[in-house]
């Protein structure tokens, strides 16, 4: 009689497991957006993204993670072969963290209207801000050796970006700059 409750306890959690892996979410490389649904976390298993928990984010990245940001908003985890990264909403900032998996910060990216924007770039921007530029969007990119900005300035219909590099010791470089034009497209 206990052999038989035993091989039935087998039989449904054998079912049970199979039934809990086809209704995983997976995603393939194309398909994965950073339009995540929040809180997911995410595995990356066999080249596919599977449904994963707290406690495969390892514990050095979740060390750091929560020694830097104390109150973030819902924090969405990726976790590949050798990088974990994180996704979440902070003081109106767009925030990407990257960490590999022995806990050590790669890069943090922000993305920000103008008004967080620090003094000392804006005062470097202030010769396009007089051409009538307007600061629309700023992404910032911090890792090891300085900070990369990328300024996105708007006027009528140009669009310019401009890419600078701060380096530890403050000094600001220009690293790129492109103009776009928009064109009106009339119906005919």
């Amino acid at each position: 009689m206990k052999r038989i409750f035993i091989l039935m306890g087998l039989v449904c959690s054998y079912f049970f497991s199979q039934a809990q892996l086809s209704t995983a979410a997976t995603f393939t490389e194309t398909n994965f957006t950073d339009d995540r649904v929040p809180g997911k976390i995410m595995f990356k298993k066999n080249g596919q993204y599977v449904k994963a928990y707290l406690n495969n984010v390892p514990s050095a990245v979740l060390a750091d993670f929560t020694k830097r940001y104390e109150d973030p908003s819902i924090v969405s985890w990726v976790i590949d072969e050798s990088d974990i990264t994180g996704y979440f909403n902070l003081d109106k900032e767009s925030v990407i963290v990257s960490y590999k998996k022995d806990g050590y910060l790669v890069s943090i990216r922000k993305t920000y209207d103008s008004t967080k924007l620090v003094k000392q770039v804006r005062d470097f921007l202030h010769d396009e801000l007089k051409k009538g530029y307007l600061i629309n969007l700023v992404t910032e990119i911090i890792i090891n050796d300085g900070t990369l900005y990328e300024v996105t300035l708007l006027k009528q219909q140009q669009v310019f970006v401009i890419t600078l590099s701060k380096k530890r010791n403050g000094d600001i470089l220009v690293s790129d700059r492109l103009y776009y034009t928009q064109v009106a497209v009339k119906n005919i």
